[in-house]
């Protein structure tokens, strides 16, 4: 495993010269000095339960998600009719999408974990990657979300409207 940390180009984005460096333009400084990584880890070891908590949470709420989901797909629900099933099926793609981010969350929580028994390199910098794909795909996630609403609010009106002429 490559235990080289690359560091931006820009020095004021780091603070300045980057922990562990001996030269402030080298782009691979290596691994922090021991005080470093120590901090860095004790932080990370500090945040597994918040991380672990999370996750579960996450994952409870996908499970709520996909059992509304069945429960649409087969007991037809008289408010909504013919679109029950319609609306399951929705459910249980946003169970699914809401699962996606989880993984790299609890994983990230499982390397925190490691790091309260015994600090590492290696587990230091696979905790945070866990964590730069989990909040990588929360934005992704984010951005699909604002696009939805901003795409549903014109088409709820364009609905209402037809729905509507036909009252009048």
């Amino acid at each position: 495993m490559n235990t080289t940390t690359e560091y931006p180009e820009d020095p004021s984005r780091t603070g300045g010269v980057p922990p562990g460096s001996t030269n402030s333009g080298s782009r691979n400084a290596g691994p922090p000095d021991a005080d470093s990584l120590n901090e860095i880890a004790r932080n990370i070891a500090d945040a597994a339960t918040w991380l672990r908590f999370m996750a579960i949470l996450g994952f409870v709420g996908a499970g709520l998600l996909a059992v509304t989901g069945i429960v649409f797909l087969f007991i037809r629900i008289p408010p909504y009719g013919g679109y029950s099933r319609l609306i399951g099926v929705f459910y249980l793609l946003a169970a699914g999408v809401y699962f996606i981010p989880l993984i790299p969350l609890n994983r990230s929580a499982s390397f925190a974990s490691r790091l309260k028994t015994a600090i590492s390199y290696e587990v230091t910098v696979q905790a945070l990657r866990s964590q730069a794909v989990f909040w990588r795909r929360m934005g992704i996630l984010s951005i699909i979300a604002l696009a939805f609403s901003v795409i549903s609010i014109p088409i709820a009106f364009i609905f209402a409207r037809i729905a509507g002429a036909g009252r009048f």
